[in-house]
């Protein structure tokens, strides 16, 4: 079974490439006739959702549409699709982002509520809690020192050349030598 990214399904929904298009096509075609399906990360959902809102301009109304092409085409098997069929529910009727709405509802399913968030939207959600810094007092001061200690973080050592010892980037071709 193979796996799509989120321009394959970018593709399938947007149709603004003829070739790439057809090449989504044919591909869920043959994995139709071998009567298997394309698996769809949660991750890629995510994307997917944020590149039709950012780059595309969908509003949320469009943006409910394609999700559901994609989550009601039998060739494609979706990740955690019942806590996505639940966030989209959410993220209808609410103002959470579909991410926040995505996040509360894994958290929820493996029994790890509530989700705790400094985003107000996200916090209005049933399993969710706005995560508040008392008056006055720093967050860090609230940790113990071994919880959490940027400084002791440090790079790991490795046999890589660092950026500096890299060879400068070869330069891409004109357009005019790809004609």
């Amino acid at each position: 079974m193979g796996a799509v990214d989120t321009n394959v399904l970018i593709r399938c929904v947007v149709r603004d490439d003829l070739a790439q298009w057809h090449a989504v096509a044919s591909l869920r075609s043959r994995y139709r006739e071998a009567g298997q399906q394309l698996f769809v990360p949660v991750t890629v959902l995510l994307e997917f959702e944020w590149v039709l809102r950012s780059r595309f301009r969908f509003d949320k109304d469009k943006v409910l549409d394609a999700m559901a092409q994609v989550l009601d085409a039998d060739d494609l098997l979706i990740d955690e699709e019942e806590a996505m069929d639940d966030a989209l529910e959410l993220f209808r009727y609410g103002e959470a982002d579909l991410a926040d709405c995505m996040h509360e509802r894994i958290a929820a399913a493996a029994a790890r509520s509530p989700l705790h968030t400094f985003d107000r939207r996200a916090s209005a959600l049933p399993a969710a809690e706005l995560l508040r810094v008392g008056a006055g007092q720093p967050v860090i001061a609230a940790l113990s020192s071994d919880q959490l200690d940027l400084t002791r973080l440090q790079r790991p050592q490795t046999d890589a050349p660092s950026p500096t010892d890299r060879p400068p980037p070869v330069a891409a071709p004109s357009m005019a030598s790809r004609c």
